[in-house]
């Protein structure tokens, strides 16, 4: 598999299981898409997500149906059904077979398809870190999520200031485009910027105060 960024805004994510697992994969889409969770029991944290899903998102482009069912008591007919209008069908359920049958159902209708625990879907959800201007997708092809969430996590701890730097180096790009006219000095600077300790320094103090010394050093 190759990673991708695509476009889901508004579509529907239909996830079978109610479980953690469900729950994971219902967080991860929510912020974009209409998610639907299919299961007997729900866990506790559903209610959390439900009432954070009403005062952010839409309904449109973006919000949580729960659905109550006896998954294993589901027909092939009945789960084709609650996947006909879906763009993304998630497996979550922590019977194997029954994951395995949804694959099946899933691939003959063309869908995205993630399986949590059987047969490999043609999408992995990744271990995502996201920031105010970039996003970082961590997986381990499934062998081992828990290493993917601990990368994550480490990542989050002792990742340096992204944000700020995509914003300085967005002004300085600007700036570059209107003072120097040669391409490969403008990319020459921005390179050079960014292997820079000491601008990674200046950037704790401020962007105005980075790019005081950008200004100094580099133009």
């Amino acid at each position: 598999m190759i990673p991708l960024m695509h476009n889901l805004k508004g579509k529907k994510v239909v996830i079978f299981g109610g479980g953690d697992v469900g729950l994971r994969k219902a967080r991860y889409f929510i912020g974009e898409c209409r998610v639907t969770v299919i299961s007997m029991d729900f866990c506790e944290g559903f209610s959390d997500l439900k009432g954070s899903v009403a005062a952010e998102c839409d309904g449109e482009n973006c919000g949580l149906t729960l659905i109550k069912a006896d998954l294993s008591a589901l027909t092939d007919e009945e789960i084709s059904g609650c996947i006909a209008d879906c763009t993304v069908c998630v497996a979550a359920t922590s019977d194997t077979a029954l994951n395995n049958r949804i694959h099946a159902i899933s691939v003959k209708k063309g869908l995205m398809f993630d399986n949590a625990d059987g047969v490999e879907g043609n999408i992995i959800v990744p271990s995502v870190i996201r920031g105010r201007n970039y996003s970082i997708a961590i997986s381990t092809g499934g062998r081992s999520p828990a290493t993917a969430r601990y990368m994550r996590r480490y990542f989050e701890k002792n990742a340096p200031q992204f944000d700020e730097m995509i914003e300085l180096q967005c002004e300085l790009r600007e700036l570059l485009k209107s003072e120097t006219e040669s391409q490969s000095e403008r990319k020459r600077i921005i390179t050079a910027t960014l292997d820079d300790e000491n601008v990674w320094k200046e950037l704790k103090n401020g962007k105005n105060t980075a790019m005081e010394y950008i200004r100094k050093v580099y133009l």
